[in-house]
């Protein structure tokens, strides 16, 4: 699932138009609520690993 189609699913649920520019900033908040689920992503997209 893509940002339009949550852009979607969130207008949606208001039943109004939202910013995706508002969405964008929900979605950081909480994704910086949640650093250590938000670090497990950025660990199986690759980063913090070592080849040493």
């Amino acid at each position: 699932m893509g940002l339009r189609d949550d852009l979607r699913l969130a207008e949606d649920r208001f039943e109004e138009n939202v910013s995706l520019t508002d969405l964008r900033e929900a979605l950081m908040k909480v994704g910086l609520q949640h650093l250590d689920e938000t670090e497990e992503c950025l660990e199986e997209w690759g980063y913090g690993m070592t080849f040493d």
